[in-house]
């Protein structure tokens, strides 16, 4: 946008010249006609004076009039054609600003709109998700219920195998029904922190536990360990780190075929009332893919789970709700998971946590 320049006056050089040799004019010859009254009846005798004066007044003065009358109407014409441009200029840049800030509202007001038309669109995508989930629960619950009374009746070895088939498969569609009402909630705002008292090094063992069952199955070994700050309680929602420990590790046993898995547990000063609960997992599977590495490291950007899975994009989500962050590294043969949450320190403990991190 281009605007009018306040020294519209600096090339106006002609102009006051003009106006200064118009003044000067007019001054040298009343200096002079001055000078003429008082000395010219001491200097000369008196007829040569009276025509001296005559000269002056009747002759030089017509030409002095003239010469600084076009000098000055010259000058100040040429100044008031500059005002006038000037004038003009501003007007143009003072209408181009009320465009340029018009257009700016108006911009405004449609991203205002738009992100209000994002948010109403994932509040009626979550509230459908829920709606969705609830409906899918009543019948899988149902069908869990009816399997759980048949496997106490006498069925041959053939149908108690299809039945334990059937429960396994209808659990695992209720987990994941579960994951996605949870993933709803998250993307939705609707899950709060629920604040508690729990032992980080004890839900990184649990973890461990649970999964120990499918690792053996798939002859993989699993361990937890936790240095000593971890091994003591904080106060955070035990329930989402969990959750989010759950589905890293459960992806790390689902793509490692043969090797290890292997979860570290640590806590690290954040300041004098936070720490930083870290969990680390490392496995020796297939890698993870580095564009979503990429995409789950990058703090600011919006993870769905139709880019990097449910559960991982469930496990961001909980760090993000939690003030962490979630980082995947892909490795020489696997793959690191560093997941980052933020804790409350507990006051008795607090003193000691910082002399041993």
């Amino acid at each position: 946008m281009r605007f009018a320049r306040a020294p519209a006056f600096q090339s106006a050089r002609l102009e006051f010249l003009a106006i200064i040799g118009g003044l000067s004019i007019w001054a040298i010859y009343h200096g002079t006609d001055l000078l003429v009254i008082v000395f010219a009846s001491l200097m000369f005798e008196e007829a040569a004076a009276l025509q001296i004066s005559s000269f002056i007044h009747n002759q030089l003065r017509f030409f002095t009039d003239v010469g600084a009358t076009l000098l000055l109407a010259f000058g100040f014409l040429r100044l008031l054609s500059r005002v006038a441009e000037l004038h003009a200029d501003l007007s143009r840049s003072e209408t181009e600003l009320r465009e340029e800030i018009g257009s700016r509202d108006r911009a405004e007001e449609e991203l205002l709109a738009t992100a209000k038309a994002q948010r109403e669109d994932s509040r009626s995508k979550s509230e459908f998700l829920v709606t969705i989930s609830h409906e899918l629960r009543t019948p899988l619950n149902g069908i869990l219920g009816l399997a759980s009374l048949l496997s106490n009746t006498g069925l041959a070895d053939d149908q108690r195998r299809l039945l334990t088939t059937l429960e396994q498969s209808a659990k695992a569609m209720l987990n994941r029904v579960s994951d996605v009402l949870d993933l709803a909630k998250l993307e939705s705002g609707q899950r709060d922190l629920r604040t508690v008292s729990f032992n980080p090094a004890e839900l990184a063992t649990n973890v461990e536990a649970l999964y120990l069952p499918f690792a053996n199955e798939k002859e993989l070994e699993v361990s937890a360990q936790a240095d000593g700050a971890a091994d003591r309680n904080v106060i955070g929602d035990q329930a989402l780190a969990r959750q989010a420990l759950n589905n890293i590790v459960s992806n790390a046993i689902k793509y490692t075929p043969a090797g290890k898995v292997e979860i570290q547990t640590r806590l690290t000063p954040c300041d004098a009332e936070r720490l930083w609960l870290e969990f680390e997992v490392v496995d020796t599977g297939v890698g993870v893919d580095p564009g979503i590495a990429e995409r789950i490291s990058q703090s600011d950007a919006k993870v769905n789970q139709g880019e990097v899975g449910l559960g991982l994009a469930i496990s961001w989500h909980i760090a993000q709700l939690m003030d962490g962050h979630l980082l995947l590294e892909p490795l020489d043969g696997g793959t690191r998971a560093c997941l980052r949450l933020q804790v409350q320190r507990e006051p008795e403990v607090a003193e000691i946590v910082g002399e041993e991190v």
